[in-house]
């Protein structure tokens, strides 16, 4: 992957430090030009981020084969059609396959719907919690009664919730691929999702990455990402 291979309106992460803190904000690649890259002015907040030339920035952007990252600086700034930033183009890039089942752990409320092929097609939605999530399943925790009913190998519902990144996934076709029952009536749902959105599944990855970025982070707990 060179420079040259981003995408016009391709959106980058951003990360830089300013007045002793990491500040984190989108912006979208406007033109790609030789050694240099022009992107939007940055906004956090609601408010224009003002940054110096020579302020080092460190990128991320994903692609359907993984994550990239490089180092680069604002070399500029410009207005052709709108306020830019222009960063110097990388030197190099790190790439960091993407691996469809790597789990983090989470916390996040759905809803389990069973699908019309369900042995319980007529049957309510069940409120559950996912409690660690990949882009090729989840494992949810479910109520003992909810796992009595259901819980079998094979049955299959349609999954909602939210990420954390306020991204809805809706009618996400699940299926049970393993169970887990302990003394203390703690019990799980291990599903398979079978059908799901090209979409969707990215923003998964996308969550997952940095989920497991803040975890491995001492300032995780004060992490803002807007998207």
């Amino acid at each position: 992957m060179k420079a040259k291979d981003l995408k016009i309106r391709e959106r980058l992460e951003c990360v830089v430090h300013q007045n002793g803190r990491e500040v984190h904000f989108l912006v979208r690649v406007q033109d790609v030009e030789s050694g240099r890259i022009r992107v939007d002015q940055p906004i956090v907040d609601q408010r224009i981020l003002h940054l110096e030339v020579g302020t080092n920035m460190k990128i991320h952007f994903h692609r359907a084969d993984g994550s990239y990252e490089f180092d680069t600086y604002i070399i500029g700034k410009d207005q052709i059609n709108m306020p830019c930033l222009i960063i110097a183009e990388p030197q190099e890039m790190a790439h960091h396959q993407r691996r469809e089942y790597f789990r983090v752990d989470t916390s996040i409320d759905t809803t389990l719907i069973p699908h019309e092929s369900s042995n319980h097609k007529n049957a309510g939605p069940i409120e559950a919690e996912i409690v660690n999530i990949s882009a090729g399943g989840a494992k949810v925790k479910v109520k003992p009664e909810d796992y009595g009913k259901f819980g079998l190998k094979g049955e299959q519902f349609l999954m909602d919730f939210e990420l954390p990144t306020k991204i809805s996934l809706k009618s996400v076709h699940a299926e049970i691929v393993n169970l887990q029952k302990f003394p203390d009536e703690l019990c799980f749902f291990h599903l398979r999702f079978i059908a799901i959105e090209d979409a969707f599944r990215r923003e998964i990855v996308v969550y997952n990455f940095h989920r497991q970025r803040n975890q491995l982070s001492r300032w995780a707990s004060s992490y803002h990402y807007q998207r």
